[in-house]
């Protein structure tokens, strides 16, 4: 269920997903995330071929392991691209393609993330870069293979997160950064030396509103736009300069809050852990022992039978 106000992927990705004749391996279905859909795959051998699932999000596909020969019918020929790890391929929201693949290199086997990022952070970060008096200049994000290291980087470390359970904030702030990071690279909004518009600052008085919010509501989800909110700042600057201050991101900054509020009740009262675990953000007991023992070195039983 989507707690807050941050943009949700359409439920059909998950068709879309489902659409792919690979075998499926995880998916962020299991952290919770509603801000973007992901699904980490692998591939083996050949695929016949076979049409993809529309959906109005945004498919980024980046190559894990591995490499692949990728064909696309374009309505008169096929183009073929080839991919290897690192590798990423887009498609526009709404658009379909005929597809077939031949997966390469000694194991003839390849793993690939497929990222579903909603239209509503493109058109923020389009926004954002838009020049001030300028018209907009759309352009779809489409490509069949294309190296971008840091991209690649993002997706994995995005699927990393996934699997340890990292909470939604996660997703959040990994998909605003996609879409600038997209339209900074790929579109004609390369610079914005016109725009006359501030990024504002974090002061004090300002940081201080923040901080105070997430103690008294690090219970349940929050979103970088509330963050930013509360700092009456973009949220496209707001996490840059919330770090700037403080030395840790925002999600770095609520976690901390809630492991340390966690810990006290732990040893302070008896209530028990689910409890716990809820009263301090987490909905699920399995991901609150899992951030519990990163950040502490120990599980929440271990910590509460310490105080005897």
């Amino acid at each position: 269920m989507n707690d807050d106000l941050s943009p949700s992927y359409a439920p059909a990705s998950i068709l879309s997903g489902n659409a792919n004749p690979n075998t499926w391996l995880a998916d962020s279905q299991k952290a919770s995330w509603h801000s973007v859909y992901l699904r980490h795959d692998r591939s083996d051998g050949a695929s016949g071929e076979f049409e993809t699932f529309p959906t109005p999000d945004q498919k980024i596909v980046v190559v894990l392991k591995g490499k692949c020969e990728l064909a696309a019918f374009d309505g008169r020929r096929w183009q073929i691209a080839q991919r290897r790890t690192g590798s990423t391929g887009m498609t526009p929201g709404g658009e379909t393609g005929r597809l077939r693949w031949l997966s390469g290199g000694s194991d003839r086997s390849f793993e690939c993330g497929h990222l579903y990022l909603p239209q509503p952070f493109i058109l923020e970060a389009a926004d954002h870069y838009r020049r001030s008096g300028n018209a907009s200049q759309d352009a779809p994000l489409t490509s069949l293979a294309f190296d971008d290291p840091a991209l690649a980087a993002m997706v994995g470390a995005m699927i990393r997160a996934m699997d340890a359970g990292a909470p939604n904030l996660y997703a959040e702030t990994a998909a605003q950064w996609i879409a600038v990071h997209l339209l900074a690279q790929k579109t004609p909004w390369r610079q914005r030396i016109t725009d006359g518009r501030r990024a504002g600052d974090l002061s004090d008085a300002r940081l201080a509103r923040v901080i105070d919010f997430m103690q008294s509501n690090f219970s349940r989800p929050l979103s970088l736009d509330e963050l930013a909110g509360e700092a009456a700042i973009s949220k496209f600057h707001f996490g840059r300069l919330f770090r700037r201050r403080t030395g840790e991101t925002p999600l770095g900054y609520l976690t901390r809050l809630r492991l340390e509020a966690a810990c006290r009740l732990l040893v302070s009262t008896d209530l028990p852990i689910e409890h716990v675990a809820a009263a301090c953000g987490y909905s699920q007991p399995s991901n609150f022992n899992a951030a519990f023992r990163r950040w502490y070195g120990r599980t929440p039983t271990q910590t509460r039978l310490s105080r005897d």
